[in-house]
């Protein structure tokens, strides 16, 4: 569950929560929330609502993927999620400003981090 505070300070577009249920993102310094239809469940992958049959407890977030720690493309890399035989754990965030870099597995600033999550090298 969000309340506004969730917004203060944060970048425009960012997501403060999401669930098999939909997302919740920051607009104009403003929750809004965006709830898939009955009988359909938010997909990370493809960041749409899609059929709930035949997915995953973790709407996606782990298929395809190795037992891992992962960044979370879908709020641009400020927060991350561990994959443990095919189940999502909780997310984590990285502090402020900061991104997770799947390589050194800690969270750094974007110039220090290679795309997608950050600037390193372009």
């Amino acid at each position: 569950t969000v309340s506004g505070t969730e917004c203060n300070g944060q970048n425009e577009g960012k997501i403060v929560d999401r669930g098999c249920w939909g997302y919740a993102k920051c607009v104009n310094g403003e929750v809004v929330v965006t709830s898939c239809p009955s009988g359909s469940v938010f997909d990370v992958v493809s960041r749409k609502c899609v059929e709930r049959e035949g997915r995953t407890e973790n709407c996606g977030l782990c298929d395809g993927k190795s037992d891992g720690v992962y960044a979370d493309l879908l709020d641009d890399c400020n927060t991350f999620f561990t994959c443990n035989s095919g189940q999502a754990g909780e997310l984590q965030s990285c502090l402020f400003k900061m991104v997770y870099d799947e390589a050194t597995l800690k969270c750094n600033i974007p110039d220090l981090v290679r795309p997608p999550c950050g600037t390193r090298g372009q």
